[in-house]
Parts: structure tokens; sequence; C-alpha cells
């Protein structure tokens, strides 16, 4: 990975190599360090005003204090800048048809001293990173819904011996004409594939600590009380910023995903 940090052990290996006339791309292949890595630190090096002879007198210590506080500059204020933008960019990738070249194109627009797109992208790539250490799909608004059932399973028998498997699923009879009646195509997941519906999984242990909690303890004597109940509670939930996110699931929905979904059927399946 270019312009990491290196041990004390390796800069002293790389000095020595280039006070020797070797050049950086063979110092890269001598030591196995990316060629920008070492340009950084001979930029240090050469900029220090220091004779071979005194930077090898130095101690690890000195050197970690001369060498790797230089090589963590403060930031530039189009880096500012960018960063800034980056919770807003990320957000605007869920959208159906939105490239990061089309949100490069903007950025730059606006900011026309900006960085290039490699390093666009980059930055990007390590803000997804920071803020989601595992990403195994991404999710596009409008795309797919996912479902999950909460509680302990009941079974039905409906006397034909009919099994699904991890090959083709079995749909419920009246799932399928749930789907087909608001014009949906079910893809279900593989068994026992927790990863392949995570988003889901994540929503109900939500659901489970921010409305089941709140309900758990009340009684209700009719289903349209307890549905009242569960709406308010629902709201909250919704309007409620995000863990480690500046905006609320409603305000998610209403920037991004409205606009991308269709008409409802106008008469209620039963």
């Amino acid at each position: 990975m270019s312009n990491k940090t290196i041990s004390m052990l390796k800069l002293r290996q790389v000095i020595r190599l280039y006070n020797q006339g070797k050049g950086t791309k063979a110092i890269a292949g001598m030591l196995f360090i990316s060629r920008n890595t070492i340009k950084k630190y001979l930029h240090i090096f050469l900029g220090s005003g220091l004779s071979y002879e005194a930077f090898s007198a130095m101690s690890d210590l000195e050197l970690s204090q001369k060498f790797l506080v230089a090589a963590h500059p403060e930031k530039s204020q189009r880096q500012v800048d960018l960063e800034a933008l980056l919770p807003g960019i990320c957000r605007e990738l869920k959208r159906k048809g939105v490239t990061k070249e089309m949100l490069y194109r903007q950025y730059i627009e606006k900011y026309p001293e900006g960085y290039g797109i490699s390093r666009f992208c980059g930055f990007i790539r390590l803000y997804l990173a920071r803020h989601r250490p595992v990403m195994h799909i991404e999710h596009k608004a409008g795309d797919k819904m996912y479902i999950d059932f909460t509680g302990q399973k009941l079974h039905l028998d409906n006397g034909d011996g009919t099994k699904g498997s991890k090959y083709e699923a079995v749909l419920n009879e009246s799932f399928a004409c749930f789907a087909e009646h608001y014009s949906m195509t079910v893809l279900a997941a593989r068994a026992y594939k927790p990863r392949d519906k995570s988003l889901v999984e994540g929503a109900v242990k939500l659901v489970y600590k921010t409305i089941f909690t709140k309900l758990d303890k009340r009684i209700f004597y009719d289903l349209s009380s307890l549905n009242a109940a569960i709406r308010v509670a629902l709201e909250i939930h919704n309007n409620t910023p995000m863990y480690k996110r500046e905006y609320s699931r409603r305000q998610q929905f209403e920037v991004i995903e409205r606009d991308v979904l269709q008409d409802l059927n106008p008469i209620r399946y039963e």
C-alpha cells in the first residue's frame, strides 16, 4: 500500500541504498516498498539537511520523531473541503444510476483546484472502509426490498409434501400472490446464509431494540390498538438520526428513495 509508514529499520535501509546511488525503482524492488513511500521519506531526508553520517548516528526514537511526524502533515484545505463532502457523496452513490465519475464532475465544477479523479475515488474508498468495515452487497435505492420474519416459526402441512431446497425455493402461495399484486419478483436468499440478507437481519435487530422493547410490557386487546402503538414507535425510530450519520432513515428515504419507487397498487392486498 503506497504512502504507509515504515519501520525505522526499513527507513535506514532506504537511506543507505539511496546514499549508495540506488534509484527509487531499484530500492522498491529490493525492499518491497512502494516507490511513493520511498519518495516521501527521501523528500523528508533531503529537506532535513542531514548528512548520511548524521542520519546514521540518530536513534530510532529520534528518527521516528523527525520522519514519522513529518510524514503526517496537517491537512490541506482541499482535503478538508473534500472530506466535508464525503458523507453526501457516499449517500448519493446509493441512488440508481449514480456513478463516481458523475459525482467527480460535480465536485470539480465546485472546486476547480480539487483532486484528480483517482485521488477522489481513493478518498471515497477510505471513507467507506472507515464507516462500513464489512460491505458485501452494494444496495441501490428502489432496486430491492428485503423481508424477514421475526420470532419462532410454526408450520403448516399442505398435504403434498412439497419442501424447498437450497437450489430452488418453494414460495408460500399467499406470499407469491402478495408479490404479484404489487408487481414484485421474489428472490429467496440461500438457507443458512445470513450475509445474503444482512441488511434486513440488522433491521430486525433494530426493530426489536427500538420498537418491541417499548411495547412488550403493555397489554393490547385488539389488533388496531397494537398497530397504532407500533406506528408511533416506528415514527420515532425512523426520525432518529442513524448511528454515525447526520441524517435519519426518514431523511434518507425522502432524499434518495422516494423518487425511485413505483406507485403502489391502489387496491390493498387481502
